[in-house]
């Protein structure tokens, strides 16, 4: 009788877990730092961003120039650039996915005269272009912005950050 008891007994709590089992869904990881803690280590890498626009709120965003997510990000919000560009300045880093074998690229993109416009030909256009001449020396950049993304968490591609907040 009692193993008829602690039966029922395991059939009945595993009836009452089950759905609370399923109800458990994967978190995307965190954000590691505060919106302020991030404020500050985005103003150390800003100057390495290539920026858009001149509106008050400042939007940062990581993106890699071979990410078909990255580049059609980029591409609405050239769709939209005079009230996005009014309103907001973006500020674009170059963080390579490893997937992507991009370093070769963003070396090209930080190294031109305009960067602006090289961004808009690889990510937009589908340019690939190489520098002709001297090369820049843009790895302390380039290193920059890789340690200010991993003490942000950054994971994705783009991590669109407003006010220090990542934007899901």
């Amino acid at each position: 009788m009692s193993n008829l008891f602690s039966n029922t007994l395991f059939l009945l709590f595993a009836l009452f877990l089950t759905p609370h089992l399923h109800a458990i869904e994967p978190q995307e990881p965190q954000q590691l730092l505060s919106s302020k803690e991030t404020l500050v280590v985005i103003e150390k890498i800003k100057p390495y961003g290539i920026s858009f626009g001149n509106g008050k709120r400042e939007v940062h965003v990581f993106i890699d120039p071979y990410c078909s997510v990255s580049q059609y990000y980029l591409s609405t919000v050239f769709e939209k650039r005079e009230r996005n560009f009014k309103n907001s300045t973006y500020y674009f880093y170059l963080y390579e996915l490893e997937s992507k074998d991009s370093k070769e690229i963003i070396e090209e993109i930080l190294s031109a005269d305009n960067k602006e416009q090289a961004l808009k030909a690889v990510m937009l256009d589908n340019d690939i272009f190489f520098l002709e001449g001297e090369e820049s020396d843009v790895k302390d950049e380039i290193n920059a912005i890789a340690e200010a993304a991993q003490k942000i968490g950054v994971y994705k591609r783009p991590y669109v950050l407003i006010n220090g907040k990542v934007q899901r």
